[in-house]
């Protein structure tokens, strides 16, 4: 299940121990990864860590439109484009 996802939870561990992220802005940014993740699955027939070991800058810009075309606030989708 990709909220179990190992390398998306050590991710938080670091921006939160090393990096002294709030716990709320760490877990912000576990959910727009995991809302990539979900991305990935729907769009790419290997979903899941092999799509994202995959992704490209076409892969991120066609996300990025798509969270756009969907009215996400831009200050959302900066956010979002920070996480990745």
């Amino acid at each position: 299940m990709i909220q179990d996802n190992a390398l998306i939870q050590q991710f938080v561990v670091y921006l939160e121990h090393e990096r002294h992220f709030a716990e709320h802005t760490a877990r912000s940014y576990a959910s727009d990864l995991i809302q990539f993740y979900e991305y990935l699955e729907k769009s790419d027939d290997t979903g899941g860590d092999d799509a994202a070991r995959n992704a490209d800058a076409t892969t991120f810009i066609l996300y990025i439109k798509g969270l756009e075309r969907l009215n996400y606030k831009m200050v959302s989708v900066a956010r979002k484009t920070s996480a990745l």
